[in-house]
């Protein structure tokens, strides 16, 4: 199976759909249009190991209630940084999020308090949900600026890296939202510019890129 994408919500996330053997399948940022996702899903006629997300910002995982409805019992992880937007208070988390930038409209009336992260995702590590299963061959890099828990995931063999809102084609991630930090995303920047420049790069928003397209003028422009 390869990797697919869907483009959804109202800010045009990547919603990544990822083998994970053994006829798995892993979500990662369910941003919006639930139903075109669980859709897409059963197109494939795979089973949901489990939902990933990048970070919490409200625009990567506005699916993941209805998700979690029809997939009662998927474990959802998150870098423990972002847990505070999961769980109980993450509605109201959310809206104080985005009324900093006059956007509490985009929290949706259905949108309450989402279920906790089921497990954490660790610098360096790869993915291990409850019961100590692993998603293999993924490796887990830390990376923040966009938000304290941005996190992007990497695969050697495959020379490929789900980098979120990092990295992008021509651009990088925003930093003037709360928790956001340039000094970090570029900390962050400069350890994904160490990978291989032939590697695959996968982003939340717009087309797909490369660590070496990117890497000559992403740190140098700003």
């Amino acid at each position: 199976m390869e990797i697919h994408r869907l483009i959804t919500g109202l800010l045009s996330v990547n919603t990544w759909f990822i083998p994970a053997g053994d006829n798995n399948l892993l979500v990662i940022d369910p941003g919006g249009d639930p139903d075109r996702i669980i859709s897409h899903i059963s197109d494939l006629s795979v089973h949901l190991f489990c939902i990933l997300l990048t970070h919490t910002h409200i625009d990567h995982l506005g699916a993941l209630p209805s998700l979690l409805e029809v997939f009662p019992g998927t474990p959802v992880g998150v870098h423990q940084a972002e847990s505070r937007f999961l769980g109980p208070g993450s509605r109201k988390k959310h809206q104080e999020m985005l009324s900093h930038i006059g956007m509490a409209e985009l929290v949706p009336g259905f949108f309450e308090d989402l279920r906790p992260a089921d497990f954490f995702l660790e610098d360096g590590q790869e993915p291990e949900l409850p019961g100590g299963r692993k998603i293999a061959g993924w490796r887990v890099i830390h990376t923040p600026g966009h938000s304290p828990g941005s996190i992007c995931l990497y695969n050697e063999e495959d020379s490929t890296l789900v980098s979120g809102d990092t990295l992008f084609y021509s651009g990088i991630g925003r930093t003037d939202l709360p928790g956001g930090s340039f000094p970090e995303i570029y900390r962050s920047l400069s350890g994904l510019f160490e990978l291989p420049p032939d590697t695959r790069v996968l982003p939340g928003h717009g087309p797909e890129t490369t660590i070496g397209r990117e890497h000559p003028v992403a740190l140098d422009g700003f």
